[in-house]
């Protein structure tokens, strides 16, 4: 009993013991998940395009760009709409924007990362819709004289009226009559409430043409090759990531998962990387896992608005460590061994610091062996980093560990004895 009581008293000093440097060593070297940063945005405008009526998708809102009261343009935002947004105002499921048309005035709120004009939507509210009801399908039959048409959909036919007020839209026929339109078309109509009279009817597709097409999407690819004289670039559909991209849906100008792309840009796409920050194309490698929004031309290349190497990210010092394999002052580059093996090639930025056991040094006094951490822009497919900061871990830090890794070993010790002593434990 007295020797139960003595590991008792010793487990107790060794709990608050471990507790005590556990809080005090664990802390700088914790490597928490870190989650990129989102500011929030709401946004008024006009649907431009509207790629899918099934979430996953992508629509175009295009909003009014205001100079001290003054309409001096306007700005076009990417927004995605995943199966957790919002529609309406309420909790309607994805299959309300059956009923939504381009011209249609919608009200957004959401977040974006790095470009505001690349928005995940949180909420969306057609404004267009008060006291409108929306019917989908194929015109089945066509009266100039009654001025009606049926429209089938779930093979019922329903019969709606054609009235003065009646907007009905062929393009590039704006304002297009009923006798513009054909028995089988594909059309989208917008139904005045308690009535069968349709105040919208939009044709969608008449045989193989499709009207009203959505060339902007967002989509995820790797780089397969890269020729940066003519800002072009060679990609990949990357599977699992777009799910989206459906084969045989119509409306979908990119392709499928595995299809190879042809992707441009120009001086007005804006590169970016992960957590934040401005990129450049040079950064731009084979085999980098990119984030792209563009739009599909007549030939297929995917014209770029926003490129989003999601390859290449500034990170904070508990990130990149690594063991010292190699030191090339000359050159301004050391190599280290991550814990998993990868060797990381390390450039020091001509404005970049170096510190060794927290004294301002330089490269040279780098040894093979030193255990480093660094602060700058890593490429996690290349492997290479573009230093700001270099560090070696604090020796005095080293020791904590080395004394926390020995005092987790003396508690075990006395968990196990508590165990074999199963029936002190529990005075404990």
């Amino acid at each position: 009993m007295t020797q139960a009581l003595t590991f008792k008293r010793l487990s107790t000093a060794a709990l608050a013991l471990v507790v005590t440097l556990l809080s005090f060593t664990i802390a700088p070297f914790a490597s928490a998940e870190v989650i990129e940063e989102t500011s929030s945005i709401g946004i008024s405008g006009q649907l431009i395009e509207l790629s899918s009526t099934e979430a996953p998708t992508t629509i175009i809102v295009r909003d009014n760009e205001i100079d001290d009261g003054v309409v001096i343009g306007w700005v076009d935002y990417t927004i995605n709409v995943t199966v957790d947004t919002v529609l309406g105002s309420n909790t309607f499921n994805a299959s309300v924007l059956d009923a939504w048309i381009p011209g249609d005035s919608i009200t957004i709120t959401g977040t974006y990362t790095d470009v505001v004009t690349d928005v995940t939507a949180s909420y969306m509210v057609n404004n267009s819709l008060a006291g409108y009801r929306g019917h989908n399908g194929w015109i089945d039959t066509i009266d100039l004289d009654a001025g009606t048409v049926g429209i089938q959909w779930n093979d019922e036919v329903t019969t709606f009226n054609i009235t003065d007020d009646t907007r009905m839209v062929v393009p590039p026929i704006n304002p297009a009559a009923l006798s513009d339109f054909e028995i089988g078309d594909r059309v989208r109509a917008r139904v005045i409430n308690g009535t069968s009279d349709l105040r919208t009817m939009l044709i969608l597709r008449r045989g193989p043409k499709i009207y009203n097409l959505a060339r902007t999407r967002g989509f995820f690819a790797t780089i397969l090759e890269v020729d940066q004289e003519s800002n072009t670039m060679n990609v990949q559909l990357n599977f699992k990531e777009n799910p989206h991209l459906e084969d045989g849906d119509v409306n979908n100008l990119v392709g499928v998962e595995g299809d190879i792309l042809t992707i441009t840009w120009d001086a007005d796409t804006q590169i970016i990387r992960k957590f934040h920050g401005t990129a450049s194309e040079d950064e731009l490698t084979e085999g980098d896992s990119l984030r792209i929004v563009g739009r599909v031309d007549d030939d297929g290349t995917i014209s770029a608005r926003v490129i989003k190497n999601t390859s290449t990210f500034a990170r904070g010092v508990g990130h990149h460590l690594g063991s010292v394999t190699v030191v090339d002052a000359d050159s301004r580059m050391v190599t280290i061994e991550s814990s998993d093996g990868v060797a990381w090639t390390v450039t020091l930025l001509e404005d970049g610091t170096v510190y060794v056991d927290s004294v301002l040094s330089t490269l040279s006094d780098i040894e093979i062996g030193d255990k480093l951490t660094v602060r700058g822009t890593a490429n996690n497919s290349a492997f290479t980093i573009d230093a700001r900061t270099i560090r070696t871990r604090d020796t005095a830090l080293e020791r904590l560990e080395e004394h926390r890794a020995r005092i987790i070993e003396i508690f075990e010790e006395v968990e196990d004895f508590f165990e074999e002593e199963g029936a002190e434990i529990d005075a404990f």
